[in-house]
């Protein structure tokens, strides 16, 4: 059985790298081995990253990319713009569901650092719910999920949406449009899972999404047994948190 799978990196000088990961990407726990060191390693997060010298395979690797998750994204691509690195793509949201930017390491591997979308709130950020919109305990129809999707940027794909136990959509009385919804599998008995909270774009930051998370998890705690755990995978952590989420590799709730 495999248990581990670790990167080994050929660079032009392993101390050299080892610092720049250390100061860059709050690398920890270094080690080195030889004298002169021609091999090392460094943690970062939960991850370890290992490097071996060898100047002139190095020279052939330009644009080997590394993917590297981080929950603070924002934060460090401005600690990398103020340290004036290589950043050969800057931030910005990408088609399948995350913000990514690019750095270039000393050696010319292209780090791909990725974290959650980045929604700016508007100004004119409501504090309450519109009093248009309203919510309806079923699954979205295919046609409504694909559109919601398309509207935010995912790659829209077909779903069995009928495999879900649960479904809530938000409509807008005004224009009877479907602007939201998010749904729930039963993943095994006591653990749920929600999937595609989406609103579309012109009616964020009007609490219609944190609106959807809390009337899902009003209706589960009326279904579920007792003890079940409901979970979720994402990149803003702090918008899950705020509804009683603990933050893991996934977000997680019990009911």
């Amino acid at each position: 059985m495999i248990t581990r799978s670790e990167p080994v990196f050929a660079v032009r000088d392993v101390q050299q790298t080892v610092q720049f990961y250390k100061d860059n990407l709050d690398g920890k726990a270094e080690w080195f081995w030889g004298d002169p060191p021609d091999f090392a390693g460094i943690r970062i997060g939960g991850f370890q990253l290992l490097f071996c010298q060898q100047p002139e395979l190095a020279k052939r690797i330009e644009g080997h990319q590394h993917f590297i998750s981080c929950d603070n994204v924002e934060e460090m691509y401005q600690q990398h713009l103020d340290a004036n690195l290589d950043i050969i793509s800057p931030l910005g949201n990408k088609p399948w569901g995350v913000s990514e930017y690019v750095l270039r390491d000393p050696n010319g591997y292209h780090l791909r650092l990725t974290g959650h979308l980045i929604h700016e709130k508007s100004p004119d950020a409501k504090t309450q719910l519109p009093e248009t919109i309203r919510f309806e305990f079923r699954l979205p129809t295919q046609d409504e999920y694909l559109e919601l999707q398309k509207s935010v940027g995912w790659t829209a794909k077909p779903h069995n949406i009928e495999q879900c136990c649960l479904g809530i959509v938000a409509i807008d009385r005004n224009t009877d449009q479907t602007v939201g919804m998010a749904r729930v599998i039963n993943e095994a008995k006591g653990w749920y899972s929600i999937w595609d909270v989406v609103v579309r774009p012109e009616y964020q930051s009007q609490r219609i999404g944190s609106s959807i998370l809390q009337n899902t998890l009003d209706q589960l705690r009326k279904m579920a047994p007792a003890g079940s755990n409901v979970f979720l995978f994402t990149f803003k952590h702090a918008f899950y948190e705020k509804l009683g989420f603990k933050k893991d590799t996934c977000s997680m709730i019990k009911l």
